[in-house]
This record gives C-alpha cells, structure tokens and sequence, in this order.
C-alpha cells in the first residue's frame, strides 16, 4: 500500500527489441533503464526472445537490470527484402498468413505474439508488482494487447511510447492499408488512449497528431525526446585528427548516388572519408581503399573515438525520416562536429540549421551544393545550450516528472 504522496519507484519497461538483441530499437529504452537505475528505481524489461548480436554495444548500460522474454515469432523473411525466386515465395506465404491473422497491418511485428506476451506481462504485473508500466511501440501490438488488460490493474499506472509515427505517418504500411486494416488501426488507437494513464514520444508530430485527433486528452500526450548519453560520447583524452569526414549507421536505399560522389570527392580533394555501414555492403564497395573507404559497423565506443579524430560527420536524412527526431543527431551534435546533413528536406533539416549543428544538402544537388555546405561548417555557432538539454541524465528528469506526476495524482491510498 502506497501512502498519500508517496513517490514510486518500480518500473517495468516493455521493448521488443533489448540489448543483447540486435536492432535500434531497444536503444532508447536501454538507456532509460540505465538511468532510471541511476535514479534509485527498481527496473525490470520484457523483450522478445530474439538471437544475441556479435556486437553488444549497449550492453554495459543494462547490466543488473532483470529481462524476462516471450516467445516471438514473426517470420524472420518479412523483415528483410527477398531476392531469389525461394526468398520471394516464402515472403508472399508469410504475408499471406501475416494478413490472414491480422485485423490491421501484417507488418506489426507482435502480430503472433499476444499471448505469450501477456502470460509474461501478467506474471511480472502480479510478482514484481510495478507502480509503472511503460511499453514502447512499435510494434503497436504489444501496447493493444497490454490496454486489453488495463481494467485488472487499476492501481498500476500504463505509459505508452510511441518512437515512430503510427497513423500520422506512413511507416510500416499503414499509408497504403486497405480500408478495413486502416479502420481495425484506428479503433486500436482509440482503445489505446482510453486506456492508458500517457502517452509519449520523441516526435512532435506524433504528439500534435495525438492531440488533434483527442482534443479532450490532450494532457495526456507529452514530448519525451531523445538524449545523448556522456559515457558513449566524451573521449578523455585529446585526439589526434585522421580522417576528414566520417558517418556511421545505415546506408539507406536511393543514397547510392552519395557514395559515388564521396568516391569521388575524395580523391579530388585529396581528403580522407571513412564510412561505417550497419546495412548489408557490397563487397566490391567494402574493398574500397585509399582516401575513401567503407567498412561494416563497429562498436560505438569505437566508433565515437574514430569521431573523435575525424573533422567533419555525414548525417543522412532518408525520405521516411525527414520530419523525424532520431538520437543519431543528438549524439552527433555532442561531439561538436560539425555535421553535413544530405538528403531530403523537412523539419530535420531545419533543426539542424535552425540549431546551428551544420549544414543540408539536398541528395540530389551534391555537384551543386556539397563543397559549399562544407565550407559553411567552419562558421556555425550551436546551441550548445540545446544539446545539455538533451543528456540522456537531463532528459531522464522528464520521464521521472511524468511517472511521479502519475503516481502522485489525487494524493490517496492505493
């Protein structure tokens, strides 16, 4: 029994993907752990029981946190694009039985999972008895199923986190779903904020979008943005600088015409660009030699320290992407580099600008506009301001304020 006022401190985070999974996103919410730790509170995680990556680069902020994992399966072929005539058939009979299952999009990776997942959600619900929950989307499955168990759990408050757009964007089919599948979506969002205690996101597009569609809730619907984290960023030592330009993380698809010009570019300028690649690399391009050269990725901390001795960061602004909020840019901005954003123009770029991290480029201008951009960088003045904001330490203080508000409200026993 809680007394009147007393503050909360047990929080059981829900994320498909956590270290030591692969996959981006367990980063967020392995970072909150960490620092929800930090802060004195007890932490437990639910994750999909998926394989362990060779690299394990967030593993160190997690260590002596509890997970508990469910039984995941969603065909692996979805998740990637086929290309022989077998692959192809096994993706069409997977999609085929995705779409037969599903009342909404077949993309949503928790499509087979509700009850496995909730025989583990309930478990730890009634055993570790948390006063917060918090279930980070997507998959948006995993926080439909846990709003169909709301009504059991009365005194437990329901926080959903919504790191990509849902219906206000156009990620994972739902721009091209039949109107049937679009109408189930909907629904699923309604139940969702009639359910949970908040929602949040590191998008304001998502909050905005929120707030319109359910004016009446809309003090439920907050901004809980990204954060850099210090231990993964700051290098003690001074660098020795080596390399001009340098990027790490996906190569995304239509961004060939980039690579081609660095080649270029490169050897013209006689400059050194290092690219680290997580995509699936050509051999010919990862046999690159001499002022250009991609590699596959390699631990951040090992990545961060090449940045360290490098000049110059490449930020890569994919279509899908361009209104968005990735960590990806806090973390780049922490190093003080300047950054070259290339791609497609939208709210991302101007924060790049309008914060005075570096200069855009649009990817189908870089003859027009690259050299130019670059020179710009050595007249930026960032807001550094902006970028303490975002320490993972700083940002965390938001999400404590939110789960204390919650467990505070009203003020009586539970």
């Amino acid at each position: 029994m809680k007394k009147s006022g007393e503050i909360a401190n047990r929080v059981l985070i829900v994320s498909q993907t956590f270290p030591p999974a692969s996959g981006i996103g367990g980063r967020r919410w392995a970072k909150f752990a960490k620092y929800l730790k930090k802060n004195g509170y007890e932490v437990e995680v639910i994750a999909a029981q998926l394989p362990s990556a060779e690299e394990q680069s967030w593993m160190r902020d997690v260590e002596g946190i509890k997970q508990h994992h469910y039984r995941h399966r969603y065909p692996d072929i979805l998740s990637k694009i086929p290309n022989s005539l077998y692959q192809k058939l096994r993706y069409r009979l997977a999609l085929t039985r995705a779409m037969f299952k599903a009342d909404g999009t077949p993309y949503d990776r928790a499509v087979f999972d509700e009850i496995a997942f909730l025989e583990v959600l309930e478990s730890r619900l009634n055993i570790f008895k948390p006063q917060t929950l918090i279930i980070t989307s997507p998959p948006v499955n995993l926080v439909f199923y846990a709003a169909k168990i709301r009504d059991r759990y009365p005194e437990v408050k329901f926080i959903a986190d919504f790191r990509d757009p849902w219906l206000d964007g156009d990620h994972y089919g739902y721009a091209n779903l039949r109107p049937k599948a679009l109408e189930a979506e909907k629904a699923k969002e309604d139940f969702i904020v009639s359910q949970f205690d908040e929602i949040v996101s590191p998008w304001p597009l998502v909050v905005e979008g929120f707030s319109s569609r359910y004016p009446d809730s809309s003090s439920s619907f907050d901004l809980l943005a990204h954060g850099w984290d210090r231990d993964d960023i700051i290098g003690k030592a001074k660098p020795k600088i080596e390399v001009d330009i340098i990027y790490g993380g996906n190569l995304y698809k239509g961004f060939e015409p980039l690579l081609a010009y660095l080649a270029r570019y490169a050897h013209e300028k006689n400059i050194k660009i290092e690219i680290y690649a997580r995509s699936e690399i050509p051999q010919e391009i990862l046999d690159s030699q001499g002022n250009f050269k991609v590699r596959k990725a390699i631990p951040v901390s090992d990545f961060f320290a090449r940045v360290r001795q490098s000049k110059q960061l490449i930020f890569l602004i994919p279509e899908r992407l361009k209104d968005g909020f990735p960590t990806k840019l806090l973390e780049f901005a922490a190093t003080g580099k300047g950054i070259l954003a290339v791609g497609y123009s939208g709210t991302l770029s101007d924060l790049i600008v309008k914060k005075g991290l570096g200069s855009f480029v649009a990817l189908d201008r870089l003859d027009e506009d690259f050299e130019n951009a670059r020179k710009t960088l050595s007249k930026l003045s960032p807001d550094r301001k902006w970028i303490k904001d975002h320490e993972m330490s700083r940002v965390t203080e938001d999400l404590l304020k939110i789960i204390k508000e919650l467990n505070t409200a009203g003020g009586s026993e539970e």
